[in-house]
């Protein structure tokens, strides 16, 4: 079973969580999911009778730790959705993987497509040319962090929002996710619910009412102690 969900902000338009591995973000996958949980988390807290509204604005995937970002009002959805098409948000993201990439730093530019759904409800994304009619572009840029016994530590901040993007952009290069099967690594994850080393460790985007920024970050699950060891100092100072 995971985790309990933490809250990492609330006020009076948004709702962030601190969301564990082996929890969907939203409906239509089955069990509960994040998305159900703030919903009771706000009626439980403010003794809200009938319905609560939650905008659901924001995903992660289900083997993903890390901020998930929630709308509380219909106006702080509409404008966390235009923040996305904008691109007036930044996503940091902490990635060990599998394999050294050259270099400190670097940008990733590909086209993906995203098949359909397969067991247990979950969708694959891969490469295409560009020529495909279904392509879509995926862009993130990257940083290396810090090197041990064949695997990298990086941080990621993805450009667009591609299902699996990150996944399969590094994969892609051969420096797969640690645990992440689905995606080529072969060691299993060597904690419950499916976990892969991906944490969504921040998010900074206009307040969707007040003329200012919000910074929402969470800290490293300690099961990246099992995982990353000396990395994971590393990735608590990032």
């Amino acid at each position: 079973m995971f985790r309990e969900p933490a809250i990492l902000l609330e006020d009076n338009h948004l709702l962030a969580i601190d969301k564990p591995a082996g929890m969907p973000s939203s409906p239509p996958a089955t069990g509960m999911t994040a998305a159900d949980w703030a919903k009771s988390f706000l009626k439980t807290r403010h003794s809200k009778p009938g319905n609560v509204y939650l905008g659901v604005v924001h995903r992660i995937d289900r083997p993903t730790t890390g901020v998930l970002l929630f709308a509380r009002t219909g106006k702080a959805a509409s404008r966390i959705a235009d923040c996305w098409r904008l691109g007036q948000a930044v996503k940091t993201y902490l990635a060990l993987v599998s394999g050294e990439p050259p270099g400190d730093a670097g940008e990733l530019a590909d086209c993906l497509v995203t098949e359909g759904v397969v067991s247990g409800g979950v969708r694959r994304t891969r490469v295409v040319e560009p020529e495909h009619p279904e392509a879509r572009q995926a862009l993130l840029g990257y940083r290396v962090l810090g090197r041990h016994q064949g695997h990298s530590l990086l941080e990621v901040s993805p450009k667009t929002g591609r299902t699996h993007q990150i996944r399969v952009q590094l994969a892609s290069r051969g420096w797969p996710i640690a645990g992440d099967e689905r995606y080529g690594e072969a060691r299993q994850s060597p904690w419950a619910d499916g976990a892969i080393a991906l944490h969504a460790l921040s998010l900074r985007l206009p307040h969707p009412t007040r003329p200012e920024q919000v910074l929402i970050r969470a800290p490293l699950p300690p099961e990246w102690r099992q995982w990353a060891g000396s990395l994971a100092d590393v990735g608590e100072t990032a």
